[in-house]
C-alpha cells in the first residue's frame, strides 16, 4: 500500500485533513493518522472536524484517550488545501460550494463519485480506513508504530463492522483484527461490550435523523442515508422508529433516504426507504439476514434499484 503523498508543491502551505461531514470513530482515527503521516513528510498539517462527533463516537474516544480536534466553521474554508479521509469527495464534508482543493484522499469504500479533480488517491474495499492507513504506515520508512496505533485501529475497525459481526469485513480482515486483539491482550467481550451499544432512541427525531448520516449520489439521483442499532425489538422502539420513519419522510429534502436498521439479537438488516421515490414499488422496506454493511451492502443494493428505476421510468 502506498501513501498518496500531496504535491511537493504544498509543503510550505497548510493542509487540512478532514472526516466526513458528521464525523464517527473512523473519521476522526483516520484524521490524526493522515495527520501524522503528513507531518512525518514535512507537511504543515491541521486536523479538520465540521461537526461535533456524537456521544457515542466521544465515549470511544475517550476510552482511546484520543483528544477530539477542536471543531471548526467550514464556511471559512473557501480557499484552502484539503486531505480527505474516510470519504472520496468534497461534497461529502466541506461542501460543493467551494474553492478548496483536494489534494489527497484515502477512502475505504469504492464509489463511483471520487473527486475526479485529484490525482492522489487510494481507496481500496477494507473494513475501515484506519486499517488501510494502519498497513501504509508500515511500509513508510522510518515511521513509527506505536502500540497506541495498533488498538486505535482495532477499535475503529471494530466500530465500523459492528465488533466483526458484520459482512463488511473480510475473513482475512478478520484474521488480522483478531491477531492484534491477541497481542494487545484485549478481551472481546470487553471489546463487543465497548462497541455494541444500541442507539439512544429516546433522542430528538431531528438528532436520530442525523445518527451516522451521509449523501451519495447515483444516476442523477442524491440520496441521504442514517442507522439505527438496537439489539431487541420491542414494541417501544417499533413505535419510535415509525416516528422516525414518518419524520424523514414528511421533511427530507432528498428523493430518497436510506434508513439502515441493524438488530444485533435477531442478526437482521432492515433497510427503510423514505423520500418521493419510496412511491414506486422497487423502492420498498426489504430485510437481510445478518449484520449487512451500509458502504459495501446496502446502498450497493439501493443504487442498483436507483439504476432499475431510472431503466423503467424511461
Amino acid at each position: 500500500m502506498f501513501f498518496p503523498k500531496p504535491n511537493k508543491r504544498f509543503l510550505n502551505q497548510t493542509i487540512y485533513v478532514t472526516g466526513h461531514l458528521y464525523p464517527d470513530v473512523d473519521s476522526v482515527i483516520s484524521t490524526i493518522m493522515a495527520c501524522q503521516v503528513l507531518k512525518h513528510f514535512g507537511f504543515k498539517v491541521e486536523p479538520l472536524i465540521l461537526k461535533y462527533p456524537d456521544q457515542y463516537t466521544i465515549r470511544i474516544l475517550n476510552k482511546l484517550n484520543i483528544e477530539t480536534p477542536p471543531l471548526r466553521d467550514k464556511s471559512t474554508f473557501v480557499d484552502e488545501k484539503v486531505f480527505l479521509v474516510d470519504h472520496d469527495h468534497i461534497s461529502n464534508s466541506i461542501g460543493k460550494e467551494t474553492n478548496c482543493e483536494v489534494v489527497g484522499i484515502i477512502d475505504h469504500h469504492i464509489s463511483p463519485e471520487v473527486d475526479s479533480l485529484c490525482q492522489n488517491i487510494y481507496i481500496k474495499e477494507k473494513s475501515s480506513c484506519s486499517l488501510i492507513l494502519y498497513f501504509m504506515m508500515k511500509e513508510i520508512k522510518d515511521f513509527k508504530i506505536t502500540k497506541e496505533h495498533k488498538i486505535m485501529t482495532i477499535y475503529s475497525s471494530a466500530v465500523d463492522t459492528s465488533a466483526m459481526l458484520s459482512d463488511k469485513i473480510s475473513m482475512e480482515e478478520k484474521k488480522i483484527i483478531n491477531k492484534f486483539i491477541e497481542e494487545e491482550k484485549i478481551s472481546i467481550d470487553e471489546l463487543k461490550r465497548d462497541i455494541l451499544i444500541e442507539t439512544d432512541l429516546s433522542l430528538e427525531l431531528p438528532i436520530l435523523a442525523k445518527n451516522g448520516f451521509i449523501t451519495f449520489n447515483e444516476d442523477g439521483i442524491k440520496a441521504g442515508s442514517i442507522y439505527i442499532e438496537v439489539f431487541e425489538h420491542v414494541q417501544k422502539k417499533e413505535e419510535k422508529i415509525k416516528q422516525l420513519l414518518d419524520y424523514i419522510q414528511e421533511t427530507t429534502e432528498y428523493q430518497l433516504f436510506v434508513v439502515v436498521y441493524w438488530n444485533f439479537t435477531l442478526s437482521t438488516t432492515t433497510v427503510y426507504l423514505c423520500g418521493d421515490l419510496n412511491k414506486s414499488e422497487i423502492f420498498q422496506t426489504f430485510t437481510l439476514q445478518g449484520i449487512s454493511g451500509r458502504g459495501n451492502t446496502v446502498i450497493p443494493m439501493v443504487r442498483e434499484k436507483i439504476r432499475t428505476y431510472n431503466k423503467q421510468k424511461n
